[in-house]
């Protein structure tokens, strides 16, 4: 599809040293219960005039992270806090030449492994154990043989997903009239009771396991990740910079998944029971047994013959807001490695993984068919 060459790799340091009284940025429970991972997706953007240049995206970027420090810092070993050390963010910088126009590539699909391609690390590398970058980005070059070439940025989101500050401070500088966006408030940890127990040497949130998956399935679960900040009483700022997500879970029966409108009721009715009285028991206990033990009476109340899927949306995050000096993306597409019965929403699009028989079926629904352009 394209021929990628990297042309340079460095680490952009913020514009101004962290305080000493801010080096210890400390993670709340959810922080710590969150698979340690990035998040990678990819930007697609035209090449208009008077477009950024890349030393000024890399000033905008050190700027930038200087006001989100814990992103240019590094993760302690037990996954307690963050150390605001100034080690900077990995910048790789590529070009892909291609004989089609990225308009045409985007406007045919790319799949996850396209993707993957433009990524700054692999999957591997990408993990955010100790000693590894909390923030990874690309800034890749699309040179068309016929035409001027076409940028994609393809940030790889941090441990803890940062507001949608971040993306607009990393844009064209805004003029003095503009409402600047609201400065990132990094007080999570405060929000939530501390409690750090361990189960022999594993921590408590990896203790808990869910009931063995079986081949003959006759109920049906699903896991959908609800944003908590709108939850709360009053409801946290979107500048709040954190894992202020959880997941809640809902099962139906074989039969009952049939009924769309059954189905479709019992998820609503799930994300609405996270109510200011839940979020207090999250904030003022330790939330996780809490949640486990949601799951597991799930789990009992449908038996062992059950199958999950994961839901989530990323509809509200802003990303085709995201202007670093290029306008508008005119795309973006989901990377990282493939998770089976996934349903992600971008807000165009529905990134769908099931299994192969499975997804033969999903592909013929009429319904489905009745709402959608194109399959990759």
């Amino acid at each position: 599809m394209w021929e990628l060459e990297v042309t340079s790799k460095e680490t952009i340091t913020p514009s101004s040293p962290t305080p000493p009284h801010l080096r210890t940025h400390k993670l709340c429970w959810i922080d710590r219960c969150v698979k340690v991972l990035h998040f990678p997706f990819v930007l697609f953007y035209q090449n208009p005039a008077g477009a950024h240049s890349l030393p000024t995206l890399k000033t905008s970027l050190s700027r930038t992270l200087s006001i989100f420090y814990p992103a240019a810092g590094e993760l302690d070993p037990d996954h307690t806090f963050v150390d605001c050390n100034d080690r900077g963010a990995h910048l790789v910088e590529a070009v892909a030449t291609t004989d089609s126009p990225l308009s045409e590539l985007v406007a045919r699909g790319l799949s996850c492994c396209s993707v993957n391609t433009l990524l700054p690390c692999s999957n591997n590398s990408c993990r955010n154990n100790s000693g590894n970058p909390l923030l990874s980005v690309q800034i890749t070059t699309f040179s068309w043989r016929r035409k001027s070439p076409s940028p994609s940025a393809s940030p790889t989101k941090s441990l803890m997903p940062a507001p949608p500050g971040f993306r607009h401070r990393m844009g064209p500088p805004q003029r003095p009239e503009e409402a600047q966006p609201p400065l990132p408030a990094f007080n999570a940890a405060s929000l939530y009771a501390q409690f750090y127990k361990r189960d022999g040497d594993r921590p408590l949130c990896d203790a808990a396991r869910g009931r063995r998956q079986r081949q003959a399935v006759e109920a049906v679960m699903a896991r959908i990740v609800v944003d908590m900040r709108g939850k709360a009483e009053p409801p946290l700022p979107d500048s709040l910079f954190g894992n202020m997500v959880w997941q809640v879970a809902t099962a139906v029966t074989e039969a009952e998944a049939k009924l769309k409108s059954r189905f479709e009721e019992k998820v609503s009715s799930t994300i609405k029971n996270i109510d200011r009285e839940r979020l207090r028991e999250y904030t003022e206990t330790d939330g996780w047994p809490l949640r486990e033990e949601t799951v597991r009476e799930i789990a009992d109340e449908v038996g062992d013959d059950w199958d999950v899927y994961f839901f989530t949306s990323w509809t509200r995050f802003g990303f085709y807001e995201a202007d670093f000096g290029f306008g508008r993306p005119i795309w973006m597409g989901i990377g990282g490695p493939v998770m089976r019965n996934m349903v992600t929403l971008t807000g165009m699009e529905a990134w769908v993984t099931l299994e192969e028989e499975d997804m033969i079926r999903f592909e013929r629904d009429e319904e489905i068919l009745a709402y959608t352009s194109s399959y990759v």
